[in-house]
């Protein structure tokens, strides 16, 4: 009986840490601007994009006949601080908005940089920034309302729900698992689910690490727009994300190990 109730809490154990993981994940990364930002500075993501935008709309302008000095207007415009203020601003605008800062999303629209003759005419005297409804109102878009911008609203909070509540069953099925272990014994259980959970964390940052160098021309879509910001953006956040992945499984292999030789002590009661 004692060695199914510790089976079923290892394994109750692994689930949650998965779950504790993804939610931190999520929590203190992701949903973190300061994670973006220091992400993309340190992998020159800035200076990537620009280049690939610029690539990619001479690319577009001489498949329809024209030069590249005619495209030149606007690839002039696509510098890496250009497309760093505009990247920066719209992904504090959107984070702001997922963590309950804000109460809606505002999108950056560098406007007042492009010349006004290149402005399509629904864009032509607005502000800089602007409600994503009524920019989307702008372009006739009628289904605003069936977007789930609620539940993405909501998203900041829930993970840090997900996250504690995981914590804490975790520490809740670890006294479980500590009190099955006899006087004497070692820690053999306890080891085990720290152990797996740390073997499963490095597998799966092992994983991410080969999805890192997957090429761009095989993403999904046919927006070659789409596939430069995920050619360029993907990678260095999984690299980032599988890194930490990898310490936190490092950690809880070497914890899972050493707790497989350490024994409950005895406590001789007097009678």
């Amino acid at each position: 009986m004692k060695v199914a109730a510790q089976v079923l809490l290892i394994i109750l154990f692994v689930i949650l840490f998965l779950v504790g993981l993804l939610a931190g994940t999520f929590k203190f990364q992701l949903l973190d601007y300061n994670f973006w930002q220091g992400t993309f500075e340190k992998h020159n993501v800035y200076q990537n994009l620009a280049a690939a935008s610029k690539n990619s709309l001479e690319s577009q302008v001489g498949a329809g006949g024209g030069s590249k000095n005619d495209a030149r207007v606007l690839t002039d415009l696509i510098t890496s601080a250009n497309v760093k203020d505009f990247v920066d601003k719209n992904l504090q605008n959107i984070l702001s908005f997922v963590n309950g800062k804000t109460p809606q999303i505002i999108v950056y629209l560098p406007v007042k940089i492009i010349p006004r003759s290149l402005l399509p005419n629904n864009l032509i005297g607005i502000q800089s920034d602007i409600p994503l409804k009524d920019l989307l109102t702008k372009f006739n878009y009628q289904n605003y309302q069936s977007l789930p911008l609620q539940s993405l609203g909501r998203l900041g909070r829930l993970t840090a729900l997900v996250f504690m509540g995981s914590v804490s069953l975790l520490v809740v099925i670890m006294i479980l698992l500590v009190f099955l272990v006899r006087d004497g014994d070692r820690f053999v259980a306890p080891g085990i689910a720290v152990f797996l959970s740390g073997v499963i964390t490095l597998f799966l940052s092992g994983v991410g690490g080969r999805l890192e160098v997957v090429p761009p021309g095989s993403l999904p879509g046919n927006s070659s727009f789409i596939k430069i910001l995920a050619g360029n953006l993907i990678p260095p956040l999984l690299t980032e994300l599988m890194k930490t992945w990898s310490v936190v499984g490092i950690v809880f292999v070497a914890t899972g190990l050493v707790l497989f030789f350490v024994r409950r002590s005895r406590y001789n009661t007097k009678r």
